[in-house]
């Protein structure tokens, strides 16, 4: 009887063995599927990779900066030359409308 006992038990965790490999296994698709669908979206969403952005991101600072020297020497040459600075000046700005509506009792 203990040997039916023992057959009993090792079949059990034999079973027990296979439902946690196959577990596993459709845990290891689940996430496979679930990450080919996500980088399949984010390509959809035609998103820049960070090495785009950083390159991009680099230009926009050497831009400033060029403007920043043509600035400074168009200020020079204007200085030499006697012309007033606009640069310098004091620029007039536009006052922004309100978006807010009206009341009728106005």
């Amino acid at each position: 009887m203990s040997q039916t006992r023992e057959k009993i038990v090792d079949d059990f965790v034999k079973l027990m063995m296979g439902a946690v490999g196959t577990a596993q296994g459709m845990q290891e698709e689940a996430s496979s599927l679930m990450r080919s669908r996500l980088e399949s979206t984010i390509r959809k969403l035609d998103l820049v990779s960070r090495e785009e952005f950083e390159i991009v991101a680099e230009m926009a600072q050497q831009a400033r900066q060029e403007n920043e020297a043509l600035i400074k020497r168009l200020d020079e040459i204007e200085g030499f030359l006697g012309h007033k600075n606009p640069s310098k000046e004091k620029r007039v700005t536009r006052k922004k409308t309100s978006t807010a509506k009206k009341s009728s009792s106005e």
